[in-house]
């Protein structure tokens, strides 16, 4: 049997444990925090719903679409903790899941706290356009939630976006 596949075709393996919406060579997008214009500090809440909470480091933010989940439909928080992670590469259905239901969710912004971070990534300008590197200095981020205002930051392609977060001061 053929499958209507013909001679000198290309075929693409899928991997069906990947279900970010990381587009190959094109990227993924999320918040341009390469625009530090958006970047806010917010005092922290008492009454912030329990999708909404954070521990120490990074944190990302995404939509959680299960039907059945009483978050859906929410930005909720998915803390990652003082790690190195690749937002593009790593995020699949065990790293970036809803903390109410634990399906995964696609990360589209960044929040930190307690912590010191930097970020290096590659970010697609525009179709037709070649990719540029970005990299932040280390920041430190103190005990509040330090996010990026995807309208003022807007939203990004990025081929590579790997963040680096540590509890202390690193020498430099």
């Amino acid at each position: 049997m053929s499958y209507g596949v013909e001679d000198d075709s290309e075929l693409e393996a899928i991997d069906p444990n990947r279900t970010t919406k990381n587009f190959g060579n094109f990227g993924m997008k999320f918040v341009d925090i390469s625009n530090t214009e958006g970047l806010k500090r917010r005092e922290w809440s008492q009454t912030a719903p329990e999708w909404r909470r954070c521990r120490h480091g990074l944190c990302l933010e995404g939509i959680c679409t299960n039907s059945a989940c009483k978050a859906r439909g929410q930005v909720v928080i998915i803390p990652m903790g003082y790690k190195e992670f690749d937002v593009v590469r790593d995020a699949n259905s065990s790293t970036t899941v809803c903390p109410i239901c634990k399906t995964y969710v696609e990360p589209e912004n960044c929040g930190f706290n307690n912590c010191w971070w930097r970020f290096d990534g590659v970010k697609q300008e525009g179709p037709g356009i070649s990719p540029k590197q970005y990299s932040s200095n280390w920041e430190q981020a103190d005990d509040a939630f330090h996010y990026f205002d995807k309208e003022m930051s807007g939203m990004a392609t990025w081929r590579k976006l790997e963040f680096k977060v540590v509890k202390n001061k690193p020498v430099q």
